[in-house]
């Protein structure tokens, strides 16, 4: 229950910091905290080391000058700039920390010795890390849009989605605009050196506003809790899973983008209703969870097919069967 509450904090947020915020036009400082100033309701501090004020906002030079407790930090910052961010923070000040920025395990040997620095800097400090490496996090309902993501989706009651994918984050926001498929929260854990997807399972089971889970994942550093946790969730509600690195080839491709090897595919070889529902795809899940959203679960395998033409009723059959 601990953790569950931990989970809230970082999904509904009281304050938001931002480091790296921008007064210039285009720049990804300046577009993210103007969509936090449009939508989120709780307080915003821009934190730039000189200017004083930003879309209208007091800026404060580091996190020690903010008078609030913050509950989640957003860093938009280079990856040589995180560490002394990290370490200019008093213990306890900062509860979760969105790391954005690349540079870190996906990129280089360095990069992976920075990264466990990172981890173990925050860790020591009170504070817990999402990514780094990643595209952010949604809370539709909430209005929270801490991400690279334009424009927030639909909100929920609807679909909840952990991944590792900025690209399907992206993705799944676009579709969601187009076909009016209500997001309840969107997670990507990017690099998932410190929060591990189980935790966000867990918090999910919990969280009123997710009727169907989607997870579009390359690889877990926690297997034994990762299939535990995903047991308990679909027991409550569907669980979507598409695995990325089921071939050598996307493998090799996944290796270079998170920097660690993929495994979700090994352990999850043919899925059953009692654990999760497969899709060989990012849209194949989108397809899957509009399905669950719109009409309810079905309660067995049997389908029945209405058609003017037997060819199209044949080929209904045969995908029916696959």
């Amino acid at each position: 229950m601990a953790e569950r509450q931990e989970m809230e904090e970082l999904f509904v947020p009281r304050t938001i910091a931002v480091a790296g915020a921008s007064n210039k036009p285009g720049k990804m400082g300046n577009l993210l905290l103007k969509r936090l100033v449009a939508e989120f309701p709780g307080r915003i501090f821009p934190i730039h080391p000189t200017e004083r004020e930003i879309v209208g906002l007091e800026v404060y030079p580091d996190t020690a000058a903010i008078p609030d407790p913050i509950d989640l930090l957003i860093a938009l910052v280079p990856a040589d700039s995180l560490l002394p961010l990290v370490r200019g923070c008093a213990t306890g000040r900062v509860k979760f920390l969105l790391v954005i920025s690349s540079g870190f395990g996906e990129a280089s040997p360095g990069g992976k010795a920075l990264e466990r620095q990172l981890i173990s800097a925050a860790n020591q400090r009170g504070m817990r890390v999402v990514g780094p490496n990643t595209s952010g996090i949604l809370n539709c309902p909430y209005r929270l849009n801490a991400s690279l993501i334009p424009e927030l989706p639909p909100a929920g009651p609807g679909l909840s989605v952990i991944t590792q994918s900025g690209g399907f984050a992206m993705a799944l926001s676009m579709y969601a605009l187009d076909h009016q498929l209500p997001i309840a929260k969107l997670c990507d854990l990017g690099n998932t050196a410190d929060i591990q997807i189980p935790e966000i399972l867990r918090y999910l089971r919990h969280d009123a506003q997710t009727i169907v889970v989607g997870l579009f994942l390359e690889s877990v550093r926690q297997r034994d809790a990762f299939f535990a946790e995903a047991a308990e969730l679909a027991a409550k509600k569907p669980v979507i899973l598409t695995t990325l690195g089921r071939t050598s080839a996307g493998r090799r491709a996944s290796l270079a983008h998170l920097g660690f090897m993929p495994d979700v595919a090994q352990g999850a070889e043919g899925p059953t209703e009692s654990n999760f529902i497969p899709a060989h795809s990012g849209l194949e899940l989108l397809h899957v969870a509009k399905g669950l959203i719109w009409q309810p679960k079905p309660c067995g395998k049997k389908v029945g097919i209405v058609t003017g033409t037997g060819g199209i009723g044949a080929e209904l059959a045969d995908l029916c069967v696959e």
